[in-house]
């Protein structure tokens, strides 16, 4: 099946990660210096001179439940440490297309960091983060709110390593005045094949069934939703394809942002 993408460049600055189906409570991050200089290019941790970050601790409540579907795997994002121990710029470069995904994410927007340095002086530092989690997959009780919830039953090792090709190289800074602001689209870098369902399939249906959806500022779709139907199953296979993509995200001057686009998931039977 064939998708087409079309891309509506608008940054939305408001919208941030949702994760309220699979809620997993972790300590509020400290309060960036909103005085720190924070340098608007960073190096690779691999090149010379240059000391890794050193993660701090971060405490994450373990759950003691025996009787759980497990849930078990690693994913490495790209990320920019900056020179105030912040993790920037974060996007998945190997996800798992489950939940763990939505909960890598949250680690390493968590995270914090003793600043990494390039010949002894403060500096951002360009990485890949690779997570490895072991979760617990709960149901919740359908007289509460239902769905599931996904929690760790130990910390989630991390591992510092080189970036990739594709990590990013900037961290976000003012723009210049006399510029325009700019916005790249987001790239594809993983997709998954819709699939028919048995009566579309009996009644020999085809068509493009037109999805819309955010891709946030870590390259997650968010709000994804049916702009043009084709057929109630068809749609729901649509949906359930598209919620599994991965993007590197757009970027305005060279920062992260969210924005909406449009993908036609074509379904044609040969």
């Amino acid at each position: 099946m064939r998708r087409e993408i079309t891309f509506s460049l608008v940054a939305l600055f408001a919208v941030g990660l949702t994760f309220a189906q699979q809620p997993v409570q972790l300590p509020a991050p400290p309060q960036a210096n909103a005085n720190a200089a924070t340098p608007k290019v960073a190096v690779p941790l691999d090149n010379p001179g240059v000391i890794a970050p050193e993660l701090l601790p971060v405490e994450i409540p373990l759950t003691q439940a025996k009787n759980c579907e497990k849930l078990d795997g690693a994913v490495t994002l790209s990320a920019v440490v900056d020179s105030t121990g912040h993790p920037q710029n974060i996007y998945l470069l190997d996800p798992h297309r489950t939940d763990l995904d939505k909960l890598a994410l949250i680690v390493a927007n968590a995270d914090r960091f003793k600043p990494g340095t390039q010949n002894g002086v403060p500096a951002a530092v360009a990485l890949a983060i690779e997570i490895k989690m072991q979760t617990c997959v709960e149901d919740v009780p359908k007289s509460k709110t239902g769905g599931y919830t996904v929690r760790f039953r130990s910390l989630p090792l991390q591992n510092l390593l080189p970036p990739s090709k594709n990590s990013p190289a900037t961290v976000p800074g003012p723009a210049p005045v006399t510029n325009k602001a700019r916005v790249s689209p987001p790239v594809v870098t993983r997709d998954v094949e819709a699939q028919y369902s048995d009566d579309a399939r009996k009644k020999k249906i085809n068509g493009i069934c037109i999805v819309s959806l955010i891709v946030d500022a870590n390259g997650m779709p968010q709000h994804v939703q049916i702009v043009k139907s084709l057929e109630p199953t068809l749609d729901q296979k649509a949906l359930e394809a598209v919620s599994q993509y991965r993007f590197k995200p757009a970027k305005k001057n060279g920062v992260p942002v969210p924005v909406t686009i449009t993908i036609g998931v074509d379904f044609h039977l040969f």
